[in-house]
């Protein structure tokens, strides 16, 4: 009986199986026809563009603020570049004509930039962050007020540079 055994395992394993094999080798992939689509002739509105990034930047603006209260310093490092990342689109956006709105927006990043490395600083000394939330919504408002966009001029949205 063990004879007959071992010369049926032994033959199953020449022979093979072709079913077990079937199941674990992976087919080969049928190449998909690539479809190239013409570019459209869609243009952006300028105003809708720019009310976009404007309510991005305000959001995360708003982010960062609630993030303090939290202590999560990833969520305020992120919220933070995110913010610094829609104010630097709106500053592309606006053209060299408005030379002192590119100068608020800079001034802007810039004063997140230092918000943030002074909350770093007060995060290590574990000191109440009153100030910075205070700084932080002054910087909203401000923001908010600057450009806003039902503030800003038929003229103003014709310029932007929209890419």
């Amino acid at each position: 009986m063990k004879r007959v055994i071992i010369i049926l395992a032994f033959s199953f394993v020449l022979s093979g199986c072709t079913g077990i094999t079937k199941k674990f080798i992976r087919k080969p992939k049928e190449n998909a026809s690539q479809v190239i689509a013409p570019k459209s002739e869609y243009q952006l509105d300028p105003r809708m563009v720019y009310e976009r990034h404007f309510v991005f930047a305000k959001v995360w603006i708003d982010e960062f603020r609630s993030s303090v209260d939290s202590k999560s310093r990833k969520r305020q490092r992120e919220s933070v570049e995110q913010a610094i990342r829609n104010l630097e689109i709106l500053n592309d956006y606006i053209p060299d004509d408005y030379p002192e709105k590119k100068e608020k927006l800079q001034g802007y990043v810039q004063k997140l930039r230092k918000i943030y490395s002074d909350l770093e600083e007060l995060q290590r000394s574990r000191l109440p962050l009153t100030r910075i939330k205070n700084r932080i919504e002054e910087l909203r408002r401000d923001f908010h007020r600057e450009f806003l966009p039902s503030r800003q001029s038929e003229e103003f949205y014709q310029s932007l540079i929209i890419r």
